[in-house]
């Protein structure tokens, strides 16, 4: 005996007529098949038309739609906190500031630098007086003297550079050497490889070469005057010292790994090798030394004489119009370090870009901070949203606009609250090694209720239809590219193939095509 047993679709929207005639059809198909006496029993359920909704569900975390982490631009000692966690702040209101002494005396002296620049400019219009003339004559005349004497000093440290140069390699090192001072110098200390060998004594008679060709440019250097271009001495003189150094340190590297054993050298005479090396090394880093001195004393008063004989000029062409506004582009310059000092001042000062609550407010008068270490935070306390991690399974389902009922851990499932989706993240984030996609809701309305940091449960509806022709989705078989459902007929079935549209999340798979009718019965279960 066969027996159907038709479960009730609770969730079906029919008009009363269609329920009727389910309900007919159902107690019929009860006694027809139930009375067949096969022995089987088929769960059934009517072929209606139902609403279908797919929908996504997560998990999130209530956020402001607004916050803002605040730092000061510049570290400093706290003066000020204006502001606690928890207080209501306005658009520009004060939350705190730093100690201004030191940024006040800076902006205090760009003032007193534009009142002096400004000062100048007036007086460029006055024209320049006979006294202030003799000054700038005095001061470009002495500029060139300082100038000159550096010249001098810096052709004494060329030569001086040449010839501790020359006394460290023919004083210090010709011991090392069989015919040191020829073109095929040879070294007699021991040495690890032949190699070694070889390139030491190329080393060697390249720096003898290198010293008869600085001797020989040196010699003009006597007839220089303050319109020589000492660039040519001085590269010269620096490639040399470089090449110097380059031959005492391959030098010292085959001394220092001299003993008793491998040198046939007493550890005195080993001692005294070491020590010619040593000095001979010194001998250079004192010529460079006193060369860069020297260079840089010549580059100042260059620098310095310069800017006289520029004043000088200033002074002597008068009032031109070419003169008043470069000083006025001074003036101008003045005028934007203040601006800038001004600037500074302001950045010792926090005031909230929103008006909210205070969130967070880390941080104690006399502290010292440093730059851009967040220290006061601001939410808005009027409206929240969602921010959710959707696996790429679903992302697809998701757009932009679509609803969601929304439930807080909070007041628990009876208290829903409406949303909708507002932004999709086009770039995924891993999340334990899976694919997401950060989606943000947003809740439709106000509520007090609502607070930072809840937990949120959500459905977002991804697809929605209306009355349409459906069946329970365990009465469709897969079978291969195709799906089966099993109709009731005459106390057993048959398989009728089908076309599904969406399938919901209520249990409901949409019929797409012709194939079923309405008020038919579909096995859902062959027990």
């Amino acid at each position: 005996m066969k027996k159907i047993v038709t479960h009730s679709i609770g969730f079906l929207k029919a008009y009363k007529l269609y329920s009727i005639i389910g309900i007919v059809v159902i107690f019929i198909s009860i006694w027809v098949i139930g009375g067949s006496g096969t022995g089987s029993t088929l769960e059934t359920a009517v072929v209606g038309r139902s609403d279908i909704s797919e929908v996504v569900s997560v998990t999130g975390k209530v956020t402001p739609v607004k916050k803002v982490n605040l730092g000061f631009e510049k570290g400093g000692l706290v003066a000020a906190v204006n502001v606690k966690v928890g207080d209501r702040v306005v658009v520009g209101q004060r939350l705190g500031s730093l100690d201004i002494g030191e940024t006040l005396a800076n902006l205090r002296g760009a003032e007193a630098n534009l009142l002096s620049e400004q000062a100048k400019l007036d007086e460029l219009t006055k024209g320049t007086r006979p006294e202030e003339l003799a000054v700038s004559k005095t001061k470009a005349t002495n500029a060139q003297n300082s100038y000159n004497d550096a010249l001098q000093s810096l052709a004494v440290a060329l030569r001086d550079a040449y010839i501790r140069v020359d006394n460290a390699g023919r004083n210090k090192t010709d011991v090392f050497f069989r015919y040191p001072e020829s073109t095929n110098p040879t070294i007699i200390i021991h040495t690890e490889n032949s190699t070694i060998e070889r390139e030491i004594n190329s080393q060697r008679q390249r720096f003898n070469e290198m010293l008869a060709a600085w001797k020989q440019q040196l010699s003009t250097i006597n007839t220089a005057t303050s319109t020589t271009d000492f660039a040519p001495y001085i590269s010269r003189a620096q490639s040399n010292i470089l090449q110097a150094k380059i031959y005492f340190d391959s030098l010292s590297s085959i001394v220092n790994t001299l003993n008793v054993y491998n040198s046939g050298l007493s550890q005195s005479a080993i001692d005294t090798y070491r020590v010619y090396v040593t000095e001979g090394q010194s001998e250079i880093v004192t010529g460079a030394t006193n060369l860069n001195t020297a260079i840089s004393t010549m580059t100042t008063t260059r620098s310095t004489l310069l800017v006289s004989q520029n004043e000088l000029s200033l002074a002597e062409s008068g009032s031109t119009p070419e003169v008043v506004k470069a000083q006025q582009g001074k003036v101008a310059q003045a005028e934007a370090n203040v601006l800038s000092n001004q600037s500074i001042l302001s950045k010792s000062i926090i005031t909230s870009p929103i008006a909210g609550v205070v969130s967070k407010a880390d941080v104690e008068v006399g502290e010292i901070l440093t730059a851009g270490e967040i220290i006061f935070s601001v939410i808005t306390d009027d409206a929240y949203e969602i921010e959710i991690q959707v696996p790429e399974a679903d992302i697809a389902k998701i757009q932009v606009d679509n609803t969601a009922k929304i439930t807080l851990d909070a007041y628990g499932s009876d208290a829903v609250f409406a949303g909708k989706v507002i932004k999709i993240d086009p770039a995924e984030t891993i999340v334990e090694g899976v694919p997401t996609y950060t989606v943000t809701l947003q809740f439709n309305e106000k509520d007090t209720r609502i607070r930072s940091g809840m937990t949120a449960n959500i459905d977002i509806v991804t697809a929605e239809k209306k009355e349409v022709l459906s069946v329970p989705t365990r009465a469709i078989i897969d079978r291969g590219r195709e799906k089966i459902v099993r109709v009731a007929q005459d106390g057993s079935y048959i398989e009728v193939k089908v076309k599904t549209g969406l399938k919901g999340s209520n249990g409901m798979t949409e019929i797409l095509e012709d194939g079923l009718l309405e008020g038919q019965l579909v096995v859902t279960f062959v027990k």
